[in-house]
């Protein structure tokens, strides 16, 4: 959709549109709909999280997730763990919101329209409002029920039992009795599939009501719904439960409104998998059987193979998780004078997360022996509280339009986590106390503060000029004092040409003809570590000294970065032109950009030698990234009871490392080999 006073690079989607291919998360309804925007599941596993990218990654740091605001309130992802596979329940607030709950998202996605938003916008910003009744509305009641089926569309051809037989025979291979050994002899059969053992038909069941109404001072809305989804892979389920309340109440005339919006979710899954996953079903040798009666745990091995029987191993090792997530968010406006509004805003969040896994006994050849069960379990607990003071004024005064907004927020997040595992327990044991010999544990607790003051001006004129700026100042406890504040500006305009007196030859074909033009500059200080620039006390620094051994405590150096570390800073260019025409049927947005970042949060490799293990991070980079986004939508009906819909997008994008500052010529970014050349300048000639 296409608003006549934005002046910034932003794309929305109304209900009607998200729920059109009846999608169980919000992610489904999303994918492929903005030029931009790359939505995806994290892994395969169902209730898998969301993770969502706008214009391409520009950070090397540990996310460059969005900025969510939910019924005006922000959060960030939370502090949870992000690569459970088969059970990750994901901390971003999409995940625990149903589509069928969900008004309109809309996505801001250039500079000028995040500044406002701080730091925690330099992936961009998700805004999210959810359903909600009107005044003077009768009770109104809604109730959805989906049911449907996931199934692999086709299976990869790969040997069956005879194929691998003769293959190995060929090539004088070893294939567990069936190959090239001494006294081996020729598979007869198709063998395994293992792909027809390990995946299935998978179902899911969904459920969702909604009650919604309002009285000539107040509106609500309450929803629940139930999610049951299977797994294609066997072994794998999530289950959820979510509720939502939304309320507002208006008094003195509408001077003064209190509101507040509630989203519980209950959930848990099941399942043990892994990136690795599909690779090993389909590497293992058809030649081997599912159950094997010779074998003391009754599985199927293979001895020359270094992989586990794929259905004992994922029906031996049992892992499970269940999470508890809570947002709510409560306002209070009031209208000082005319044109003049005070809004306190709180945001609440709490998650509960945990998990457990319990390995059985099991002899799988090859891939490894367990002659007594395993248990490891985990919590972790995030909180995070915001609240923000604003002031706004809004005036219109002949041809002018003026909106100034003021505003200080505060924002504190902790996460603490525990974690314990204990190995040869007895069988038919499932405390962690089984075995108080091997039992060990772990705990840590983190807290992060932003505290943040920022102002925005919009003007325009005659609807056909239009001026917006904006500036924030955001202070962080990860960085040392003298480095922990940073001021982030932006500023745009636009031009409704459409307006103007010499186009009205064209005004019955063009709706909206408007040109735009913005620039911006954002903050980023998210990394793994809390503390980045202090060392901390650890035990366990023993060493060896003659025939005995010292037991010390001494500052753990592992990533310990420079006390100058400060913020990595983003800017932003983006010109765009906004069409509609033809009564609104057709509308084109399209949207050119680059991004400068600077001072790029880089984990940097040390020697060895130097005694300090992990990763210091240094301001030790640049990266550019440059883009072109289209977006082509017709609405259109047939008759007065057929109406369609045609949309298409394009997206292109461009990112490229141009510059790294420390670490040498060759170096490992995030898993990768990164080789830097350098020419000489003609002055070093």
């Amino acid at each position: 959709e296409i608003c006549a006073c934005l002046v910034g690079s932003e794309m929305c989607i109304r209900d009607r549109d998200l729920l059109k291919t009846n999608p169980v998360s919000v992610n489904q309804g999303l994918q492929g709909k903005m030029a931009g925007v790359n939505v995806s599941q994290s892994d395969g596993a169902p209730g898998a999280g969301i993770n969502i990218q706008i214009r391409g990654a520009n950070s090397f740091t540990t996310s460059t997730e969005p900025l969510y605001v939910v019924d005006g309130m922000p959060y960030s992802m939370g502090e949870g763990r992000t690569t459970d596979y088969g059970m990750k329940q994901s901390n971003n607030p999409l995940s625990t919101i149903s589509p069928q709950d969900i008004l309109s998202i809309e996505v801001l996605k250039d500079a000028s329209a995040t500044a406002i938003y701080g730091s925690r916008a330099a992936g961009g910003v998700v805004l999210v409002t959810t359903k909600s009744g009107r005044k003077d509305m009768p009770t109104k009641l809604e109730v959805n029920f989906f049911t449907g089926f996931s199934q692999t569309p086709k299976k990869l051809k790969v040997f069956n039992g005879e194929e691998y037989s003769r293959f190995a025979r060929y090539y004088k291979l070893s294939a567990d009795g069936y190959g090239n050994e001494v006294g081996a002899v020729p598979f007869v059969g198709e063998g395994t599939d293992w792909q027809e053992v390990m995946l299935r038909t998978a179902m899911t069941y969904k459920a969702n009501a909604n009650i919604s109404g309002g009285s000539k001072t107040s509106s609500y809305s309450a929803s629940a719904s139930y999610l049951n989804k299977e797994g294609i892979l066997r072994n794998t389920s999530h289950e959820s439960y979510n509720i939502r309340l939304k309320s507002d109440y208006s008094f003195l005339d509408n001077r003064l409104v209190i509101g507040e919006s509630l989203i519980v979710r209950l959930s848990k899954g099941e399942g043990n998998i892994n990136q690795d996953t599909m690779g090993e079903i389909l590497r293992f040798p058809s030649v081997v059987p599912v159950f094997d009666p010779t074998n003391s745990t009754g599985w199927g091995t293979s001895a020359d193979i270094n992989l586990p029987n794929p259905y004992a191993y994922y029906s031996t090792v049992n892992k499970n998780n269940e999470k508890t997530q809570i947002f709510l968010n409560a306002y209070l406006q009031a209208e000082i004078i005319k044109g003049l509004k005070y809004k306190l805003n709180l945001g609440l969040r709490k998650d509960h997360n945990r998990s457990r896994t319990y390995t059985g006994i099991y002899d799988l050849g090859s891939a490894g022996k367990n002659d007594a069960p395993d248990l490891s379990e985990g919590s972790s607990d995030y909180e995070s509280w915001v609240l923000e003071n604003t002031l706004n004024y809004d005036k219109v005064f002949g041809k002018h339009n003026i909106s100034a907004l003021v505003g200080y927020s505060a924002q504190k997040d902790k996460s603490y986590g525990l974690n314990g595992s204990n190995t040869d327990i007895p069988e038919f044991i499932y405390t962690m106390t089984g075995n108080v010999k091997t039992m060990t544990a772990s705990s840590s607790l983190k807290e992060l503060t932003l505290v943040s003051l920022f102002g925005r001006v919009m003007y325009t004129y005659d609807d056909r000029y239009l001026f917006s700026a904006s500036i924030r100042r955001d202070g962080s406890s990860r960085f040392q004092k003298r480095h922990r504040f940073g001021s982030f500006p932006s500023a745009s305009i636009g031009w409704n040409i459409n307006r103007e007196k010499f186009f009205k030859p064209l005004e019955n074909i063009f709706d909206q003809f408007k040109f735009r033009f913005s620039y911006g500059k954002l903050g980023n200080q998210q990394m793994d570590n809390y503390y980045p620039t202090i060392s901390i006390v650890s035990d366990g620094m023993n060493y060896l000294q003659g025939n005995n051994i010292w037991f010390g405590q001494l500052p753990n150096v592992t990533a310990v970065s420079p006390t100058n570390l400060t913020w990595e800073s983003t800017e932003t260019f983006n010109v765009g032109l906004d069409l509609s025409m033809l009564n609104g049927k057709l509308t084109l947005t399209a949207d050119a950009y680059v991004k400068n970042t600077n001072d790029v949060l880089l984990p940097i490799p040390v020697s060895g030698s130097a005694g300090i293990s992990g990763l210091p991070i240094l301001n030790a980079g640049q990266v550019r990234n440059k883009g072109f986004e289209l977006s082509v939508n017709w609405r259109s009906n047939i008759g007065d009871n057929f109406n369609y819909y045609i949309g298409a997008n394009v997206t292109t994008e461009k990112n490229k490392v141009t510059k790294i500052t420390a670490g040498g010529d060759d170096m490992g970014i995030s898993g990768y080999s990164c080789l830097l050349y350098t020419s000489p300048s003609p002055r070093d000639m």
